[in-house]
């Protein structure tokens, strides 16, 4: 069953208004909604029927709450945009170009690792042919093919994206004794324990419903021995405490901590300012062969998200570190 936009605008604002444990109800929705969406945020008056009609989302004492159901739909619509997205920016010969300018590299790349990053990653983690390795939240693959291409490592990469993934499987079928790629939820790690020798989080770890449970998972699922590579940034909001931008006291460090994990990590806090503002700097100068090619949206999501994250590094409210654990 679909669900149209407005609709889906509803769902997600109640789900946003719940995880900041409030009342989502239709005052709260409605200013919520407008925050979230500005001038893009459409009538509801209509979705509420609709959506309580197709047993989307409940309401008890004026209060609104989404279904399982609903839960479920959202995943895979998002999943199958995303997807959709991560293939074209694959196929954007202009995006090729903008990764080479921005990373080092064009490895159509969706995270803020730079060339010099990844060979650190790769240095420390000494991933070779003999070792099997798990990639999580892969996109199209290419930065695990390239791995794997550097290494001979055995690489298995899984992210929601069925689109992304059956592209990556397409792109990479005579390398199949070496590469494989799973459509897998980074929620729901099905692999038995004691599997992977290394494995791989670069900027997806943000993602996770519960980071303790797939920091639990990942230990259960690593060889002894093993090593997790997990490049990690961290914001704050302006009222939030700066001492949780240090490697210590992150979101991330603090799940690796309540696991006894110990880690050793590499500041690339200043690296990740400057990537930022010459992200912008180089969409900016790409702007015109990104329409020419059809690809405006491409142009201003990456114009969007600098913007956006600049306003972090311009008040010093943004760490970035490579955490290496060893278990």
């Amino acid at each position: 069953m679909k669900i149209n936009k407005a609709e889906e605008q509803l769902l997600r604002v109640i789900i946003g208004i719940g995880r900041s444990n409030r009342k989502a109800n239709k005052e709260s929705i409605s200013t919520a909604g407008k925050h979230y969406y500005k001038d893009n945020f459409s009538n509801l008056n209509s979705a509420y029927k609709s959506l309580i009609q197709k047993k989307f989302i409940k309401e008890l004492n004026e209060e609104y709450s989404i279904t399982n159901e609903a839960e479920k739909i959202l995943k895979k619509q998002r999943a199958d945009g995303f997807g959709k997205m991560l293939v074209r920016k694959e196929k954007s010969e202009v995006y090729g170009k903008f990764c080479k300018m921005l990373h080092g590299k064009n490895i159509s790349q969706f995270n803020m690792m730079n060339m010099e990053q990844l060979n650190k990653l790769l240095e420390l983690l000494e991933i070779n042919e003999h070792q099997r390795v798990l990639d999580l939240g892969c996109a199209t693959g290419t930065i695990a093919e390239y791995i794997s291409d550097n290494t001979q490592a055995n690489i298995i990469g899984i992210d929601f994206a069925e689109t992304a993934i059956k592209w990556a499987q397409e792109r990479t079928k005579s390398k199949q004794d070496r590469l494989k790629f799973i459509t897998m939820n980074m929620d729901e790690l099905s692999f038995p324990k004691n599997s992977f020798d290394t494995i791989l989080a670069i900027d997806t770890l943000y993602f996770v419903e519960d980071l303790n449970k797939t920091i639990q998972k990942m230990k259960e699922i690593l060889k002894k021995n093993g090593k997790l590579g997990i490049f990690f940034s961290q914001m704050i909001k302006p009222d939030g405490d700066k001492e949780i931008l240090l490697p210590d006291k992150t979101q991330l460090a603090q799940a690796l901590k309540k696991h006894n994990l110990k880690f050793k990590t590499w500041d690339f806090t200043e690296s990740e300012k400057e990537f930022w503002k010459k992200s912008k700097t180089i969409a900016k100068t790409l702007k015109n062969e990104f329409e020419k090619e059809g690809n405006s949206h491409i142009y201003e999501s990456r114009i969007n998200e600098a913007k956006s994250i600049l306003k972090f590094v311009e008040a010093d409210r943004i760490s970035r570190h490579l955490y290496i654990v060893n278990l």
